[in-house]
């Protein structure tokens, strides 16, 4: 069987593989003879804006060999649209039928969604007709649609790891014959955590533009992130760019530092509501007890790098507490630590709580509290030992109006973090 061919989507191997998969079933005759077997009629790839799954439908289809037909709702008649293009679709051997945001064109409950359901129970299941259609948002999608039977296989088109983004830069930067050979694209991805398939090509489109007649370096391709991700043109916000806001920021900065196994800081900058700091997970979505606990001092590093430094603590701290506060609870919740005996209040299956009495709530609530001391007695002990480094983290971001990995690596790091 050859292989499916996605000259334009780099990385998300996980999809190509199930995409190949349902490919060969509709080549294999013992499949398709087989009066046992029935053959997914739809697939739908859905996932948020920007995530690919229109070019991933298209790189898909181009391995067929066959006819291809698009509902594109411009008929004002659009049941009829709908009926007229099954129609033509049956009359071939075998043929594709696209739709594009499905819960547009075929809004939940509509007349349109009845008549695609007819379609798609009037599909023979040895292969005729396979139906993609992607989506942004699957609660605007009826239930009926998404039943086995009609779109039997739902892939997600999930925002692209960090080996996703690593492929997508070098492939897209491979496009412009860039030459990016000196980049450690694996680190650069590490800073680009959040970033659609999407505002990755604008990023490196961003890169392109302004460095055309350079050779570009890791630094060229985090500041476009943030030109494109932040809309950070590279002005210092006017603000209250004080010392203290600098503190503050440092403490989280540095403590994300400290847990470097973990977390990785990328930026703090001044804005203008104060300053904000950047870290991301080193492994995303693998969140240990360890790292839970240090996400709750991180949380903390503010508040505490404020009081060691002015003996106080200003109002934005509040914010990083009621954080920390959460973060408590959510480990006594999930985590039942040191056997504490009470139920998990946060349902696994919905967005409900279950219902607690007010001497439960009161008794969680003292346990979270006994538990936000504690961390803040360990965030103390971490920081300490560093404050000659968090004076000159606050230095230098008053200078320069951010301090980034960069300069914590090699000016304001040296007392062993």
């Amino acid at each position: 069987m050859k292989e499916l061919t996605f000259e334009n989507v780099y990385g998300y191997q996980e999809v190509k593989n199930e995409l190949n998969l349902i490919k060969s079933w509709y080549e294999d005759e013992s499949v398709i003879n087989d009066p046992n077997v029935a053959l997914p009629k739809g697939i739908l790839l859905y996932g948020e804006p920007g995530v690919g799954k229109t070019l991933f439908v298209r790189e898909f289809i181009n391995n067929f060999d066959c006819p291809k037909y698009v509902i594109e709702g411009r008929n004002a008649n659009a049941p009829l649209e709908i009926q007229g293009v099954f129609e033509k679709a049956k009359n071939d051997k075998f043929a594709i039928v696209v739709i594009d945001e499905l819960e547009l064109l075929v809004p939940k409950d509509s007349k349109e969604q009845r008549t695609l359901q007819q379609e798609l129970d009037g599909i023979d299941q040895k292969g005729s007709i396979l139906v993609l259609a992607t989506a942004n948002e699957m609660r605007g999608i009826g239930d009926p649609l998404k039943r086995p039977g009609r779109f039997d296989k739902k892939i997600e088109i999930s925002t692209p790891d960090r080996k996703s983004r690593a492929e997508i830069l070098k492939g897209v930067f491979s496009n412009l014959d860039v030459d990016v050979s000196h980049i450690n694209f694996d680190f650069v991805s590490k800073h680009c955590q959040g970033a659609s398939g999407a505002e990755l090509k604008a990023i490196v489109n961003d890169v392109y533009l302004r460095c055309k007649n350079k050779v570009v370096t890791e630094e060229d391709i985090e500041t476009s992130y943030e030109r494109v991700r932040h809309n950070d043109i590279g002005k210092v916000p006017v603000t209250i760019n004080n010392y203290r806001v600098a503190v503050h920021e440092g403490g989280h900065a540095l403590l994300a530092s400290i847990f470097k196994d973990n977390w990785a800081f990328y930026r703090t900058k001044f804005t203008s509501s104060g300053g904000t700091t950047e870290t991301e997970e080193v492994i995303e979505k693998y969140m240990t007890l360890e790292k839970r606990e240090q996400q709750i001092m991180i949380a903390l590093g503010g508040y505490v790098a404020e009081k060691m430094i002015f003996g106080n603590h200003d109002y934005g701290s509040y914010s990083d507490i009621e954080k920390a506060h959460d973060f408590c609870r959510r480990l006594l919740e999930r985590s039942a630590i040191k056997g504490l005996g009470y139920h998990i209040t946060e349902a696994e299956n919905s967005n409900q709580w279950h219902l607690e009495t007010p001497r439960k709530r009161a008794s969680i609530e003292r346990k979270t509290y006994s538990l936000l001391r504690k961390y803040e007695r360990k965030t103390i002990k971490y920081l300490k030992p560093h404050i000659d480094s968090l004076k000159r983290f606050a230095d230098l971001m008053c200078q320069q109006g951010y301090v980034s990995y960069r300069d914590v690596e090699s000016k304001v790091m040296g007392l062993g973090l």
